[in-house]
């Protein structure tokens, strides 16, 4: 990967005005900068590896605004670069305002992606990512107002691209776990009344997909985790505890 990088870098300093030279190197930065941060734990390393991509795409992106493999690569670079910066989900260098501001920064360019692909499936479950994590890091910053208004977003993009491909096994995990991070994000925010109602919902999907599929052992993960927020989302214990009895037995 660092081979390729080099060897890349070289031909983008031969042809700068190569614009399929530069977005394979910008792509070939993703790559590696992921590994270096996630893999290999040297977060700081990854940050200026995708930076380097950033300001590459950033230059492709405003020279070429239609061009969507390029908006949707910087997109990745940003979602990539957010995660090592500071969602704590991930190992990351603790810097969760500046994860916010390049999560947002994803979140524009999908939006206009997908308005421009309306009937895409793949391009729906693709806006709702940014949401997500935006989401997640929100709730890191005590700020559980603007995280459930992201998990609600992404509920409905999920539920939207469910419903072009109902049949779609991995889009209804999609809104299962939508419905179980707005379930416990308003938990959070002690409105458990409404956190349960779409807990509830999770666990409904969960059950189904651990049903259908019972050798799937991340199926019978994520109930668990449905069982989880249900029994949270209760909030009496002697109610809520055998919702935790089952997710321990799973």
């Amino acid at each position: 990967m660092l081979f390729r990088s080099n060897l890349l870098e070289l031909l983008a300093a031969d042809f700068p005005r190569d614009a399929e030279i530069i977005e394979e190197l910008a792509s070939n930065y993703n790559l590696l900068g992921d590994l270096q941060g996630q893999f290999a734990g040297d977060l700081e390393g990854a940050a200026r590896t995708l930076r380097k991509g950033m300001v590459l795409l950033e230059k492709l992106a405003a020279a070429s605004p239609g061009d969507v493999r390029i908006q949707a690569t910087l997109s990745d670079t940003y979602i990539l670069l957010a995660d090592v910066s500071g969602n704590g989900s991930y190992q990351n260098l603790g810097d969760a305002p500046a994860a916010a501001a390049l999560y947002r920064k994803s979140i524009a360019i999908n939006e206009k992606l997908k308005t421009a692909a309306q009937s895409d499936p793949e391009r729906i479950v693709s806006a709702a990512l940014p949401h997500a994590r935006l989401g997640m890091v929100l709730q890191t910053m005590d700020d559980k107002a603007g995280a459930v208004a992201e998990f609600r977003r992404v509920l409905e993009l999920d539920d939207e691209a469910l419903a072009k491909a109902p049949d779609n096994a991995s889009y209804r995990d999609n809104v299962a776990g939508a419905n179980r991070n707005l379930g416990l994000s308003l938990a959070f925010m002690d409105k458990q009344s409404e956190g349960r109602f779409f807990a509830e919902r999770a666990t409904r999907d969960y059950e189904d997909l651990a049903r259908i599929d019972p050798k799937n052992g991340a199926a019978r993960n994520n109930l668990a985790g449905g069982y989880y927020a249900l029994a949270y989302t209760i909030g009496n214990s002697a109610e809520a505890m055998p919702y935790y009895d089952r997710a321990i037995a799973i």
